[in-house]
């Protein structure tokens, strides 16, 4: 669950700071924050990276990659 975690966090929309007047200072720079990377849809995981073999076809023992961007 630690890399679906992950994937939210780096999607997430950028924060709505009108929701945020009037409070602490310290709690505005907390929030204010860029937007995420891509979309749930150019995430992938567990992607298979061959050693041998190829990427629709990697042999037994290849690496796996936890997340993948494209």
């Amino acid at each position: 669950m630690t890399v679906n975690e992950t994937v939210i966090a780096l999607i997430r929309p950028k924060p709505d700071l009108d929701l945020v007047v009037g409070e602490p200072a310290e709690a505005v720079t907390a929030v204010d924050a860029p937007g995420g990377i891509g979309t749930l849809t150019s995430y992938a995981t567990e992607v298979a990276l061959p050693v041998k073999g190829t990427w629709k076809n990697p042999a037994i023992g290849s690496a796996r990659a936890d997340v993948v961007v494209t």
